[in-house]
């Protein structure tokens, strides 16, 4: 290891400045990007270590090898730019949602093509048992993979071109798991017909390292299942003021003579969608906490995603958006508010 350091210093100490350049652009601006740079600079270290320590038994190509070194990188600066841009409005949430489309996009094509130059290792590649144990199998399953991964990557830029609802998401997260799955039930068909066939010999895998494997991915899609789509919303109606129950989020008290103004917005807050989220909770499902956008400047947001309508509320000087999840419980939530607080501050 110490060898390979010492052979690729300049690469290490290059890519290092890059990746942590962002950081020091944000602080000089005085803006947060979440320390997105050092995460990347520590993924980069770890990966680079193990690469240079498995690198002994199995160099790889050296296309393979620098893309090792320019993945983190990339997506430091490129990450840190959109933070930046989506924080001071450059880029609205809408179109946001098309990059992170045309995002994931290109990295699976961009890995779709290096997969099949991928020799066999323990650090890089699809490393499935059948795989890392028959050099056969590993080079058939990467250059499948390959296959599978650019195709993949082609779908979700095209769901760039769909509207962002239970349509276009549930393309978009199918042909993610299509991604990984394929490519290991291929794996997995090759091995059984080398075994069939007499070439290979049967692969002893325990109960224990089963049963591991299957709690570790079925803990993976349900935490990426609960990133996507958790958090929810209840208000309760008491005698002074409502109060917004909010999983994922903080809770909201409002009390009725603290309400200024009511109007109910079938059509939403009538921005475009150029809102972003200066401090909260937001995924497909809900957004939850501090907003800007240019209609209302600062205000504060409890809304669920799937409902375009919406009540708006001053507070003591301030705005709030909630809804329900549909326009008949946003309607619903609207009526209960200009009946505990009279007609007079209806908008009209």
């Amino acid at each position: 290891m110490k060898k390979m350091i010492a052979e690729n210093k300049g690469k290490l100490i290059f890519s290092s400045a890059v990746i942590l350049f962002p950081q020091a652009v944000a602080f000089f601006m005085k803006e947060s990007i979440y320390y997105l740079p050092f995460q990347c600079f520590v993924i980069h270290w770890i990966c680079l270590l193990i690469t240079f320590a498995d690198w002994r038994k199995k160099p790889q190509s050296k296309k393979v090898f620098n893309l090792v070194f320019g993945i983190m990188p990339v997506l430091s600066i490129a990450g840190s730019a959109f933070i930046l841009f989506v924080k001071n409005g450059q880029i609205s949430y809408a179109l946001a949602l098309v990059f992170m489309y045309l995002g994931f996009g290109l990295m699976f094509i961009l890995i779709g093509n290096y997969l099949p130059k991928i020799r066999q290792n323990r650090t890089m590649g699809i490393k499935i048992k059948w795989a890392l144990e028959d050099e056969e199998n590993w080079n058939a399953t990467h250059r499948f993979g390959g296959k599978v991964w650019v195709v993949c990557g082609f779908i979700c830029m095209m769901c760039a071109l769909l509207p962002f609802s239970g349509f276009g998401v549930g393309i978009f997260i199918t042909s993610t798991i299509a991604a990984v799955m394929v490519p290991t039930v291929y794996s997995w068909n090759y091995y059984q017909k080398r075994l069939q066939a007499g070439e290979v010999s049967k692969i002893k895998t325990s109960r224990r390292s089963i049963f591991i494997t299957g709690i570790l991915i079925t803990a993976t899609a349900v935490f990426i299942i609960w990133t996507l789509f958790s958090g929810n919303m209840t208000i309760s109606y008491q005698d002074d003021g409502l109060v917004i129950h909010a999983s994922g989020w903080e809770d909201c008290e409002i009390r009725y003579v603290d309400i200024e103004n009511i109007s109910f917005e079938p059509e939403g807050t009538g921005d475009g969608g150029n809102d972003r989220r200066t401090n909260g909770f937001g995924n497909l499902k809900m957004s939850m906490g501090e907003f800007y956008n240019d209609r209302f400047g600062d205000y504060i947001r409890y809304t669920f995603h799937d409902c375009q309508s919406c009540v708006v509320l001053q507070v003591k000087g301030e705005t709030m958006v909630i809804n329900g999840q549909d326009q008949a419980s946003t309607e619903e939530i609207y009526n209960m508010l200009t009946g505990k607080c009279g007609e007079e501050i209806i908008e009209k």
